[in-house]
């Protein structure tokens, strides 16, 4: 099978720089190695997902001729087939296969927001309450951290279905792309503790027979440098301003694109197959990207 690689914005708010630039570096490493790429919307987030934001996503990587190969061709199919909400079932399933192979590694938890501590990760209050894995919308269900291998730790027991009896993002994220057979995944460095829990989470039940699962931990990862507003991270506000501003001068994202994974030198590109043509002929030459770990939007927008 032929690598396949994946776009996973997520609706919460108008595509900004950050997602962009990392969606062009993923269409480039795809179509270099002669890659799939499927195109996924993750909108459970049900309470910030928004249809003019799903919509901007296909304007903008159909305005820079971004073409995928598998998932919705348009808003339209997104949401009469493609939408995650229709997915609940498939993620049920998947949910109920992984109890039944490794039952101690889930529990119910009651505890709602204001009894957590904002500021450190979940200290395992309900593991030993026993509450029963209802979906009435009185527990979440969490997985037990100390069962997963210690660099899986760092986010503590992670909900994996919410009170609002919907799965959550590091559940559906890691169904997602073993369901679509996804072989190479980029993302930020924010995201490297997200990848370290679903790797630990998805080796335990490989190892206790879900063979299906072993196929997520020999994924390739890329958690490329994020860019910077000041000492922070880019805000949504700030980095869908720069797309907008940009989006009808193409050539300017691509130039900004290109600063930002070092190759400022390697002239003018109009197009998104001249950036291609660019990024295949270095490297072919074996010249790969160059990140600098603290990039700035100043440097992008001067």
């Amino acid at each position: 099978m032929s690598r396949r690689f994946r776009w996973a914005p997520t609706p919460s708010g108008p595509l900004h720089l950050g997602n962009l630039f990392s969606m062009l570096l993923t269409w480039l490493d795809a179509r270099a190695v002669g890659g799939e790429l499927l195109l996924r919307i993750d909108d459970l987030d049900s309470t910030r997902a928004r249809p003019d934001f799903v919509r901007e996503i296909f304007r903008v990587v159909e305005s820079l001729e971004l073409e995928w190969d598998l998932g919705p061709r348009s808003f339209e199919e997104f949401e009469a087939r493609f939408t995650q909400r229709l997915s609940q079932e498939f993620y049920s399933a998947a949910f109920e296969e992984a109890r039944s192979a490794a039952p101690e590694l889930f529990y119910a938890c009651g505890c709602s927001r204001k009894d957590l501590p904002s500021d450190s990760v979940y200290p395992g209050n309900c593991r030993a309450r026993g509450l029963p894995l209802a979906d009435d919308g009185s527990v979440s269900w969490r997985v037990r951290s100390d069962l997963l291998p210690e660099s899986s730790r760092a986010l503590g027991d992670v909900i994996l279905f919410r009170k609002e009896r919907l799965f959550a993002y590091q559940w559906v994220s890691l169904q997602e792309d073993l369901r679509w057979r996804i072989t190479d995944i980029h993302r930020g460095e924010d995201l490297h503790s997200s990848t370290e829990f679903q790797l630990g989470l998805a080796g335990v039940l490989a190892g206790r027979g879900l063979n299906e699962y072993g196929a997520f931990t020999r994924a390739q990862f890329v958690h490329h440098p994020l860019i910077l507003s000041g000492e922070k991270k880019l805000s949504k506000s700030e980095g869908a301003q720069a797309v907008a501003l940009w989006l009808d001068h193409p050539e300017k994202i691509f130039a900004g694109f290109l600063k930002w994974i070092g190759w400022q030198d390697a002239g003018e590109v109009r197009t998104s197959r001249e950036l291609l043509e660019l990024y295949r002929s270095l490297k072919a030459n074996g010249i790969s990207p160059s990140f600098s770990t603290r990039f700035q939007l100043s440097e992008l927008v001067n």
